[in-house]
């Protein structure tokens, strides 16, 4: 339901038919990290993990596993040490998989190695910060995703990637591809048959049984008591929250447009709405012009808010 004057509220319950969208994780829209223009979190979708690495500590996790336990939060994300090989069929079908012992070795290494190159950041003598790339150089008949459906190298820990692997000479790597190396004929053989694989490290613990995780920002309402924070800044917010018998709420707050009355939240006031609505937890989301609700109706999605940005 539409609440008027820029607050939105859509409440969804297990086993509804219901299709809404709201932004969500913070982004790096200033290109201050070494891989630009990607969310502040982790993000993870249907079992893909394709961030891991995280400036941010706050997560928020959807179960839709049909119990009241709809939403997870405030929980340290963890994940695999290592990174996993999964071949797929064309159907999308799991065919094997493989745990990856050696990333971006120095020199050929037993087991199965995985190369990508990465982004950092190198300051001179002034301070002033350049964007280079670490580059690592496939072996000669190792395997490489010359086109790959995504490949997302984050920093020397963190990966993500995605495509058909090829057989392939010596090769130096861009950010823009990757490859493994392996004499297990086994695993050489499977990739051969395979359509397509993915390499990431999967998400354990508390999120782990979470079809969809993402970064977020601060908790607004913790076992049903709002969150103090004494902020005096009013922004366009979004915020997520469940009920203690598993409804999930979205809701949407505009603000910056204060000619129609729309002034936005501070995060005491955010608690505040969330709990008047029943959160017993609840989290911010990236607001200010981003914040947008999108809900399904018939065969047409419909803006309901009013983003200060524009849609």
């Amino acid at each position: 339901c539409h609440l008027g004057n820029g607050c939105s509220i859509a409440a969804v319950k297990n086993g509804k038919n219901v299709v809404a969208g709201i932004n969500a994780d913070f982004f790096d829209i200033n290109s201050t990290k070494a891989l630009p223009l990607t969310t502040s979190g982790v993000f993870s979708s249907n079992g893909k993990v394709y961030k891991t690495s995280s400036s941010s500590t706050t997560a928020i996790g959807f179960t839709n596993n049909g119990t009241a336990n709809t939403l997870v939060g405030n929980k340290q994300i963890e994940v695999t040490n290592y990174y996993t090989l999964r071949i797929f069929d064309e159907n999308n079908q799991l065919l094997n998989e493989f745990i990856i012992d050696n990333v971006n070795p120095t020199e050929i290494s037993e087991g199965l190695s995985l190369y990508y190159s990465y982004p950092v950041f190198e300051s001179d003598e002034n301070g002033t910060k350049t964007r280079v790339t670490i580059a690592s150089t496939l072996p000669n008949g190792g395997y490489i995703c010359e086109y790959p459906t995504h490949c997302i190298p984050m920093d020397q820990n963190g990966f993500y990637g995605e495509g058909k692997l090829t057989a392939s000479n010596e090769v130096e790597l861009n950010k823009e591809r990757f490859g493994v190396y392996t004499t297990n004929d086994e695993i050489k053989n499977a990739i051969s048959t395979g359509a397509y694989v993915t390499i990431q490290r999967d998400i354990i613990g508390a999120y782990a049984d979470c079809d969809q995780v993402s970064g977020c920002g601060v908790p607004l309402v913790l076992e049903g008591q709002g969150v103090v924070y004494n902020d005096k800044n009013r922004h366009p917010r979004t915020m997520v929250g469940v009920k203690e018998d598993g409804t999930l709420l979205f809701v949407t707050v505009d603000g910056r447009q204060p000619d129609d009355e729309m002034y936005g939240m501070t995060y005491d006031e955010q608690a505040a709405l969330m709990k008047y609505y029943g959160a017993y937890e609840a989290y911010n989301l990236d607001g200010g012009g981003s914040t947008t609700m999108l809900i399904r109706d018939g065969n047409e999605f419909r803006v309901l808010n009013s983003p200060s940005d524009g849609e």
